[in-house]
């Protein structure tokens, strides 16, 4: 399949479950389920509507290895999308003020954000470790 097709083919807020799956099987045919499983994340978290967000879709992506927990993609937006204010504002005069282009604060500022992701991913993945840790160090605080 022609990578225009594949592209012509990403679904929309109003594409049913069967017809992410049947993207994603497409994606990983053509370019490997690594590469498959970035890209149908992408996507689902900007186009992902409430009709694709189905047990059969979340179990389906289980299987594929993606963590498609709204909350999470909706926290990566919001976090992707402040970015995008924040470069056109401050890091815009940032950027401006040593000379650099604003695509380069950009990726300085992902590059900070990847280790919060990383956290947020691993303390929703199992918050009673990380409740546990922080609890010894308060204990170790105290004595």
């Amino acid at each position: 399949m022609k990578v225009e097709d594949i592209i012509a083919a990403i679904p929309d807020k109003k594409s049913t479950d069967q017809y992410w799956i049947t993207w994603h099987q497409t994606l990983k045919q053509n370019f490997g389920k690594t590469k498959a499983n970035e890209a149908f994340l992408v996507a689902f978290a900007y186009r992902g509507g409430s009709g694709a967000k189905t047990a059969d879709l979340f179990t389906y992506g289980k299987s594929q290895g993606m963590n498609l927990d709204t909350n999470l993609l909706g926290d990566a937006e919001r976090i992707i999308n402040g970015v995008k204010a924040g470069v056109s504002g401050a890091f815009g005069k940032l950027g401006q003020i040593f000379k650099i282009g604003q695509i380069a604060v950009v990726v300085i500022v992902i590059l900070i954000l990847i280790p919060v992701f990383m956290l947020l991913f691993n303390v929703a993945k199992n918050p009673n470790a990380a409740i546990g840790a922080a609890s010894q160090g308060a204990a170790k605080g105290m004595v």
